[in-house]
């Protein structure tokens, strides 16, 4: 019961009763037993404990979006288009259970999950920059993250609105928001040099 594969089948199956039951313990029970097991098996497999079924679930996306990654030519792309590409891929891979998407914000932003949502944010964004070929390690690996956290959970909040067709509103609206972070450290470095022009002019 604690096996991945396990635990994956679980998810896929809870997805078509969270739209109804919300995340619930007794979404998770009927899940349980539509995967094939006992009642009382959810206390095995999560420990009954939902937010470890949210953590388990938003695992299980970003590796369905990492593997669907890995069959696209990504270095063909400049950075926005690979981080944009990736970002549509993980929302094209959750579009099939779009109000159970809406039922885990909803869950995750009670104030005792900030944490919770945060880190699941964080393992997203992470896994996107790595899939578009980032390597930093200074304060850069940081603020990227940072800065698409912020893209990508306004996108996830848009997307949930979106009723055109192929999501087109919401490829337009990531595409602006990516415009714009991608305009911070241009906008950083130009800061810097004019600072150092200051210094030089005032002796310092």
């Amino acid at each position: 019961m604690y096996t991945q594969d396990t635990q994956d089948l679980i998810i896929s199956h809870l997805l078509t009763h969270v739209p109804k039951m919300g995340w619930t313990l007794a979404a998770l029970r009927q899940a349980v037993l539509d995967a094939g097991y006992e009642e009382g098996d959810e206390f095995r497999a999560f420990q009954g404990n939902m937010d470890k079924v949210l953590e388990h679930y938003l695992d299980w996306v970003d590796r369905q979006m990492s593997a669907r990654l890995d069959e696209v030519d990504l270095s063909s792309m400049r950075v926005k288009d690979r981080v944009a590409t990736a970002v549509m891929v993980r929302l094209r891979l959750l579009e099939t259970h779009k109000e159970a998407v809406r039922k885990s914000v909803d869950y995750a932003k009670h104030p005792t999950r900030v944490s919770l949502a945060l880190k699941g944010v964080y393992n997203t964004v992470n896994t996107i920059w790595y899939a578009a070929g980032d390597t930093s390690t200074d304060f850069n690996f940081y603020t990227k993250r940072t800065l698409l956290g912020g893209v990508y959970s306004a996108t996830l909040l848009y997307w949930l609105t979106d009723e055109s067709e192929d999501n087109i509103k919401t490829r337009a609206y990531l595409s602006r928001r990516l415009d714009q972070v991608m305009q911070i450290p241009k906008v950083k470095a130009k800061l810097s040099d004019g600072f150092d022009l200051l210094r030089k002019k005032m002796g310092v």
